[in-house]
């Protein structure tokens, strides 16, 4: 009967820590996800932004590089606080993933399911699970 209480008790435990191993991903999801909708519209209207300022240079006939380089720095900037930020993302998940026991290929980043012993996406060898 004791063995029986301990499994449900341990059942429980677990169930607990998913929930909070979930929620924090949940929360922390969010913010990202907010934090590259902002990002992609300042990249939005920074790439408006250049294509009507070399338009109007267009209309003037006065081109001025300095000005279009700036932009495009700023553009590139941008892109890659969107590429950190959606990397930033996909790692969250993983991390919460493999606290739950999921286990991701080395090479690809992708879920390998439980029991399979090679990525189905790249043919990388599983790793070892982890028993703690």
């Amino acid at each position: 009967m004791a063995e029986f209480y301990q499994k449900v008790k341990q059942e429980i435990e677990k169930g607990i820590s998913t929930v909070s191993i979930r929620s924090k991903e949940v929360m922390e999801d969010m913010k990202i996800k907010k934090q590259v909708e902002t990002l992609e519209d300042q990249f939005e209207t920074a790439k408006s932004g250049l294509g009507q300022m070399v338009y109007g240079m267009f209309g003037q006939n006065n081109f001025s590089q300095e000005q279009i380089v700036e932009n495009c720095k700023v553009i590139g900037e941008l892109e890659q606080q969107l590429q950190d930020k959606k990397q930033e993302l996909n790692q969250l998940h993983r991390e919460a993933g493999t606290a739950l026991g999921k286990t991701y290929c080395s090479r690809c980043k992708t879920e390998i399911p439980e029991g399979h012993q090679y990525c189905g996406q790249c043919g990388e060898k599983a790793p070892e699970p982890n028993i703690s």
